[in-house]
């Protein structure tokens, strides 16, 4: 994957949330969703759950705005970024430290260890976070992971929402 240095001209690869749009009565939604900034994610009053298909992941990749416990044994079924490390993944992404090989390096340590954290200080290798960086969109993060969105789920308080996505 080329390190593109503008990233608004990064695309998500076939199996995004447009391939869908025709059949989906989300449709509007998925639409703003790829041009939402992705920090706001953070801020939203339900948690929104992205599952992402990363190309050498050894199982499938969670990220969410839910807080979540930490309890599974080793070599988890799936890997999962909660709320916190979500936030940090984005200060990673934003400063420019974060790329698909590191993405995938931090995957395979959270399979193997489930309960490890990722706090921005793993994410941004010694930098600061940019306090003027502009916001990425969805689109643009998940791109610039090197990876696509595979399902997405919503949590209203009274039930889940998901949303298959066709590749």
């Amino acid at each position: 994957m080329s390190r593109d240095a503008n990233p608004s001209r990064a695309r998500t690869s076939p199996g995004d949330v447009r391939a869908v749009m025709s059949t989906c009565p989300w449709t509007p939604w998925l639409a703003e969703l790829e041009e939402f900034p992705a920090r706001l994610l953070l801020g939203l009053p339900c948690p929104v759950t992205l599952w992402l298909d990363v190309p050498g992941a050894p199982v499938p990749v969670c990220i969410t705005t839910a807080a979540t416990a930490h309890t599974e044994p080793v070599l988890a079924s799936a890997i999962v970024f909660d709320r916190d490390e979500l936030g940090a993944l984005l200060d990673g992404v934003e400063s420019e430290r974060v790329w698909r090989r590191e993405l995938l390096g931090l995957c395979f340590e959270k399979w193997r260890r489930p309960s490890l954290r990722i706090a921005p200080a793993d994410t941004l290798a010694g930098a600061q976070p940019d306090a003027h960086a502009r916001a990425w969109s969805v689109r643009q993060v998940i791109a610039r992971l090197g990876a696509s969105i595979t399902r997405i789920e919503l949590a209203d308080g009274q039930a889940a929402h998901a949303l298959p996505v066709a590749a």
